[in-house]
This record gives C-alpha cells, structure tokens and sequence, in this order.
C-alpha cells in the first residue's frame, strides 16, 4: 500500500477522532447551559453515540493506521523506542475510552432521562458523573496531544 495513501488515512481517521472529542466537550457545556433535563438527556444521547460510532471505533482505527503506517515507512517496533511508547499511550487511550467515557456518558445519558420524569430534580450522583466524564475527557485530550506530538516531533530511531 502506497504511504501517502496510509499517511492521508491515518490523518483523516485523527480529525474524525478529535472531532469527537471536542463535539464531546462541547456538548457538555451545553448540557450544563440547558435547563431542561429533556435538553440535557437529548444532548446527552447525542453524545452517547457520537462516543460510540465515532470517536471510539475512530479511536480504535487510528492506531491500526499509526501501526501499517509506521510499518510502510520503515520503523520496528523492536528498533524503534518512541514506537512502543506511542503504542503504550495509544492503548491507554483505548482504555481510558473504555472504562471510563463510553460508560460515563451512557450513564449520565440514561440519569438525565429518567430526570425527566422524577420532578427534574438532580439525579443522585450526578454531579460525580459530570466530574468522572471530565476526567476521562481531559485524559483522552491530554494523551492525544502527546501522541501527536510524539509523532509529529522531530525524532530519529
């Protein structure tokens, strides 16, 4: 497979994978501007899947592009440390992704929804679901931005 083909793929897989998350963090803050929990369970869900049918599979998908691309263009994992690093952050992107945010946004989903018909009074622990959300959504920025700058820095096996 020629590189450029791999290079653009893994290119565009990464902007489908940001664009997620910052859609995530967007949507947050408009849940938390929203005063209605019929508002916040709708943008809620919406994040809920755009989580789950783009950003994680994008996700999932960018480091099998980062693999064969770095594979066309000549690295070994065995010979090349900063490989296995950007490998090992990648999977914990992957994890934190996971156990955290695709289960976190679910269930602040299914909170806001049942809000709905409890009187709209705060769901019990809704307020550390927010706080675990941000956790994970901060976390998966935060590794982003050194996994692209791991790869983007000018380095030399």
């Amino acid at each position: 497979m020629p590189r450029h083909v791999v290079e653009f793929a893994h290119v565009l897989i990464a902007f489908f994978y940001v664009g997620a998350l910052l859609a995530s963090h967007l949507n947050m803050l408009a849940v938390r501007r929203a005063e209605s929990w019929a508002e916040k369970a709708a943008l809620l869900g919406v994040m809920r899947r755009a989580s789950f049918f783009i950003g994680f599979p994008a996700l999932i998908l960018l480091g099998i592009a980062g693999n064969v691309l770095g594979m066309v263009a000549g690295y070994r994992m065995a010979d090349t440390p900063t490989f296995r690093i950007v490998n090992g952050l990648w999977l914990v992107s992957v994890l934190v992704a996971a156990v955290l945010d695709l289960p976190v946004t679910g269930r602040l989903a299914s909170m806001a929804r049942a809000a709905i018909g409890n009187g709209g009074g705060e769901p019990v622990g809704w307020q550390s679901r927010v706080g675990q959300w941000r956790l994970g959504n901060g976390l998966q920025l935060l590794l982003f931005v050194v996994l692209l700058w791991l790869m983007a820095a000018p380095w030399h096996a």
